[in-house]
């Protein structure tokens, strides 16, 4: 048995993501992924080398949003380098917030490779690819679609870190515009995060829609300091408008939906034209969402879904980030 094993930090659902790519691992079908958790403090460094070391990994992955204080020190990433290739997985790799960490990672020879999944195409990162789904949670599909369109997420992108009051979150995210301006569509249905919803609720919400709408923004956000009496105080937070693939995304294309996308995602970089459709603004999307024929629904949601098994199986994606740190996977 090939083993690999994932640490990551964990948040409280449903910010935290990474278990759900390590499920998609597991989908890969390329060995044994075990899944560690680490927290400065929490977790003594050498009883998690020792874990480490007792596996035998082929490959580490570490999942983790940023250096913050819950990461380990530098000298425990060169010590688990020397067990096995140490690769970072970025949520959102290719956002502007993100340029020093990842210089930071060079400088310090934190990670053998810094591996992006949000399809933004730079030079800040290793590798880039697209989010790993498990597709196993899209095998049973409904007998009857009956929702027209659905929408899954907050209307606010949540944020990673519990140091901003919510006062100084900005509602004017492009994401809430959307949403806020498609309040009253009655053919959206709108699922909201939660913290008792399952991953296999969510998939079958998706799976019961016949259109899938996408919001391609970042939700990285830009968080502004003030000195206030020798402290640092968070005076503001602004949303990067970075356009990205999200996971959902994927999780249309394995859901069989017709995805409506934003104009301004790098997706005609990833999938082709006639696999997705755009639009600019809140009254195309309205009137898209009211007047889209079967053919155009079916066809689009076939195209996508097709194009994705044969691309973006997370089988495919694991084994082009181990590759590029030497890793063969049969």
């Amino acid at each position: 048995m090939t083993n690999f094993i994932f640490i990551h930090s964990p948040d409280p659902p449903p910010i935290d993501p990474f278990p759900y790519i390590g499920c998609a691992f597991e989908a890969a079908n390329l060995g044994k992924m075990h899944c560690l958790e680490y927290r400065r403090g929490l977790v003594d460094d050498k009883v998690l080398l020792e874990q480490i070391k007792r596996l035998e990994p082929t490959a580490i992955f570490y999942g983790a949003e940023s250096v913050r204080d819950g990461a380990p020190p530098i000298d425990l990433y060169h010590s688990i380098r020397e067990i096995a290739p140490l690769i970072s997985i970025l949520l959102d790799g290719g956002d502007p917030v993100w340029r020093e960490t990842c210089k930071r990672f060079r400088r310090e020879k934190r990670f053998d490779l810094v591996a992006s999944i949000d399809g933004i195409k730079s030079d800040i990162v290793d590798y880039v690819t697209l989010t790993p789904v498990d597709y196993r949670l899209y095998s049973d599909p409904p007998q009857q679609r009956d929702i027209r369109c659905g929408f899954s997420g907050t209307p606010i992108p949540p944020l990673r870190s519990s140091l901003v009051p919510s006062g100084l979150i900005d509602r004017r995210h492009p994401r809430t515009k959307v949403l806020d301006a498609l309040a009253g569509c009655e053919s959206l249905v709108v699922l909201k995060h939660s913290l008792d919803r399952s991953v296999s609720s969510y998939a079958k919400f998706m799976m019961q829609c016949r259109i899938s709408v996408n919001t391609s923004w970042s939700q990285s956000p830009e968080v502004m300091f003030r000195n206030v009496r020798g402290r640092q105080r968070v005076s503001k937070v602004i949303w990067d408008t970075t356009h990205q693939i999200k996971g959902r995304v994927l999780d249309a294309a394995w859901a069989r939906c017709c995805l409506l996308e934003t104009v301004g995602s790098p997706i005609s970089q990833w999938f082709p034209v006639g696999s997705y459709i755009l639009y600019s603004s809140t009254e195309e999307l309205l009137h898209l969402i009211n007047t889209l024929s079967d053919d155009i629904i079916e066809s689009t949601a076939e195209k996508l879904f097709t194009y994705t098994v044969d691309n973006y199986h997370p089988r495919k994606i694991y084994q082009g980030i181990l590759s590029s740190v030497g890793v063969s996977c049969a």
